[in-house]
């Protein structure tokens, strides 16, 4: 009997900054970092990180007053990663993502977000889907959230 098992360890951090130009309409940019390494119980570890940018736009449904809001988000990734063979690779994706913030105070939400995002590797013929999940705290420093959506 064969049996393998696959350890795989993700470490990532995302920042984002956005400015509401529009009531219910932002546009921002965020600046992303991921360090990924994988054990096979087969075999060598391997390790890699990427680091990137991604302008967005975030739009929002729900009325002002509601402890939740509902949105939509279309981004753009820009990002280069390596591995532990000093290979690098550029890659490009876009993201489409929907989510639910609950406003926990008038300037902290609490977001959920599903993001689909195609990309591909610039340097090569290879494309890539991912479908991602993010749990996390949005906290607007310029003015209360619900005096802007």
């Amino acid at each position: 009997e064969i049996s393998y098992f696959w350890l795989i360890q993700v470490i990532s951090h995302s920042t984002k900054c956005r400015i509401f130009v529009l009531p219910k309409t932002a546009i921002g940019a965020s600046i992303l970092f991921c360090h990924s390494r994988v054990s096979a119980s087969d075999g060598p570890t391997l390790s890699a990180s990427a680091l990137g940018i991604s302008p967005f736009v975030r739009q929002y449904f729900l009325k002002t007053e509601n402890k939740f809001n509902v949105f939509a988000e279309l981004s753009a990734v820009l990002s280069k990663s390596w591995n532990f063979e000093s290979s690098s690779s550029s890659n490009f994706s876009g993201g489409v993502s929907a989510g639910v913030t609950y406003f926990i105070h008038p300037n902290v939400g609490l977001e959920f977000i599903s993001t689909f995002s195609p990309g591909t590797t610039l340097n090569s013929n290879s494309s890539q889907f991912a479908l991602s999940n993010t749990l996390g705290f949005q906290i607007y420093l310029l003015e209360k959230a619900s005096k802007l959506l």
